[in-house]
This record gives structure tokens, C-alpha cells and sequence, in this order.
């Protein structure tokens, strides 16, 4: 379903609503910048460093894409990956459930604030766009939480919108962003909007924050990924 939300609707505060999970797919299609080919970069990028019989938790895993997509590309190479997504909304879990039901893959995905929920061992975390909608206090934590229980070489994929403290760059990467909005469709009115009920509900880091949270956490070893203007996706490792 195409994402019209704010073309048609005045939402005060963003939150992962089923008026949210119905067009959420198409809204990260056009509101991330390069999503369709981001996807298959983690994707590939994660298989290539876990051996068969790991396991891989997404938190925050929405309506399950990344998830889907793995296991798609672990059942064809013939590997057995365990996959868990972790996400506090029932709507983007249901969409997701139907989605891996129909393609026949076998993904648990599980309704928990990730903050409260006890995690188990795994190879491979990943934080796709999510930390940004956790309050800055908690940030940390749930980063140590990971770090924790992550196996020896394990990995943690982390994508993150971000800013910059010059004001000229800042703006000018704001600017560049409305610009790819427009291009996707999206109507000068309907960023404003949006904008305006992520205020205070999606709060970004700058990427030397972001660094920072990573190693104090505990990670050594940080690199990006992918990166584009005000989007970043970094990949840390534990080492052994």
C-alpha cells in the first residue's frame, strides 16, 4: 500500500501504529535512501561472515525485510541460519509473520521491548534505524546488553540517521534529504508533517556520538558500511 499517510491524516506524535505497518514497507522504500539496495548489502555482508548454524537477532525488525530476505539467501546456499526479530509492535508483527508464512521461511519473530527482554547468545545483532527512536539515556545500555551477548567475532550491524553539529552542513544535508523525498513523491507538505511528528520521537546522534556509544559499549573495531549524506550504516565487531 502506498504510503499517504500525511497527505491525508494529521498525526500529532509518530508511533508504529497498523495505520503505520499498512504502508511501511513503501514509507522505508522512499524515505531511506537507497533501502532496496541496502538490504541486500546487509544481507549478503552478514551470510558472508556467519558460518552455518548461526544465529542472527534484528531488533526492531518491523514487517521483517532483512530477516526475510537472509533466510531466502540461506535456504538457496543450503545454510541453517537461526533468525529472530524483536519488535514491541503487534501490527508490523503481523505483517511480518503473514509475510514469512507466504514465503515459506522459517523466522521466529517475537513482541518484547527490547530494552526489558532477556536476550540470548547470538553471532550476529542487528539495529537497523532503531536506536534513533530509543531515548539517548537508554542508549547505551541496550548497546552494553548487545555487546554482552554477542559470541567471540560476533557482529553487530547499526544504521542510523544522523546530523552534524555545523549548522551549514547540517542544513545543507536537511535540504539534500527533502530533495530525494520529493524525488520519491513525496510532497513538500507531507515531509513537513512527518517531520514534525518525528520532533522529539526519532532523535538522531551525530556520528561521532554514535562511535563513541559503540566503544564505550565495548567494540574495538567499527567501520562503515554504507553511508549517504545523513545515513549511515556502521558494522562492529567483538573480538575474540
Amino acid at each position: 500500500m502506498k504510503d499517504e499517510l500525511f497527505k491525508t491524516h494529521t498525526i500529532k506524535h509518530f508511533c508504529f501504529d497498523a495505520q503505520v505497518a499498512a504502508v511501511f514497507d513503501d514509507m522505508l522504500e522512499r524515505s531511506i535512501p537507497f533501502y532496496a539496495s541496502l538490504l541486500p548489502l546487509v544481507s549478503d555482508f552478514v551470510l558472508r561472515l556467519l558460518p552455518s548454524g548461526a544465529s542472527l537477532v534484528d531488533l526492531g525488525s518491523s514487517t521483517g525485510n532483512l530477516l526475510l530476505q537472509i533466510a531466502l539467501k540461506a535456504r538457496a546456499q543450503g545454510r541453517k541460519i537461526r533468525l529472530v526479530g524483536i519488535d514491541n509492535s503487534p501490527d508490523m508483527l503481523k505483517l511480518a509473520r503473514l509475510k514469512a508464512d507466504a514465503l515459506g521461511v522459517d523466522v521466529e519473530f517475537v513482541c518484547a521491548d527490547m530494552l526489558d527482554y532477556a536476550f540470548e547468545q547470538a553471532d550476529c545483532f542487528v539495529c537497523n534505524y532503531t536506536l534513533q527512536f530509543i531515548a539517548p539515556q537508554y542508549r547505551l545500555g541496550l548497546l552494553k546488553k548487545i555487546y554482552d551477548f554477542l559470541n567471540p567475532n560476533g557482529i553487530l550491524i547499526f544504521s542510523e540517521k544522523i546530523y552534524t553539529t555545523n549548522i551549514l552542513l547540517n542544513e545543507a544535508f536537511i535540504e539534500q534529504y527533502h530533495h530525494y523525498k520529493q524525488a520519491q513523491g513525496y510532497s513538500l507538505g507531507e515531509i513537513a508533517k512527518k517531520r514534525e511528528a518525528l520532533e522529539n520521537v526519532l532523535v538522531p546522534n551525530t556520528h561521532e556520538q554514535n562511535l563513541a556509544l559503540l566503544e564505550n559499549a565495548g567494540f574495538q573495531t567499527m567501520q562503515i558500511l554504507f553511508a549517504w549524506v545523513n545515513f549511515q550504516t556502521i558494522v562492529a565487531l567483538k573480538e575474540d
